[in-house]
């Protein structure tokens, strides 16, 4: 919350008609990241006269404006840029019991991932439970790559299409159907109390 904040100040500072009240508001409880941050400042009927929002605003970059205004203004080096405050997969790792989850990793194949056999191997030694396996970043090579190193390493194989509803308009909800239900039950055999 502390980044979407100081997000929300930058954004202030350069010019935009935003407040953070207005986001918590308007949020209504979702994740308060930068594309949905960006959503709601171009949903803004007051501001649609802001000469910075026009290129967002044209109707042929619609679905994907929110994307284009946090590439503009979110990412590293750009005006509203805040350093993200993160916590390594290693103290999640060992948090996780605590909370009663059961820890598994997403999508591993994305481009701004790509674990290795190496990667998981540490964090199933760690507390890893789960491997997203089945999901819209994989292709069916990696599919069946990680398919198997879940198997070789014996973490639960799980599905998720990575729908994120207005945010990610070009998911659609239940994408993914290779999900099952023994896959809920076997991480649920695996939960460790804290």
């Amino acid at each position: 919350m502390k980044e979407a904040k100081e997000r929300v100040e930058r954004l202030r500072k350069i010019g935009f008609d935003i407040s953070w009240k207005e986001i918590a508001k308007k949020s209504k409880g979702g994740p308060l990241l930068g594309v949905a941050i960006a959503q709601i400042l171009l949903d803004k009927s007051e501001d649609k006269s802001n000469p910075m929002l026009e290129k967002y605003l044209k109707a042929e970059s619609h679905r994907s404006a929110p994307y284009l205004f946090y590439e503009d203004y979110f990412m590293e080096g750009k005006p509203a840029w805040v350093p993200k405050r993160n916590l390594s997969l290693l103290e999640a790792l060992s948090l996780a019991p605590l909370t009663e989850g059961v820890p598994v990793l997403a999508h591993p194949g994305a481009y701004f991932q790509r674990a290795t056999r190496e990667d998981l191997e540490i964090l199933k030694e760690n507390g890893l439970a789960g491997l997203e396996v089945y999901t819209s970043y994989h292709e069916p090579s990696q599919v069946e790559l990680y398919k198997r190193m879940a198997e070789e390493l014996d973490l639960v194989p799980t599905a998720g299409s990575d729908f994120h509803g207005r945010i990610k308009p070009h998911i659609p909800f239940g994408s993914i159907k290779d999900g099952e239900y023994w896959m809920v039950e076997e991480l649920q055999k695996r939960k460790r109390r804290g």
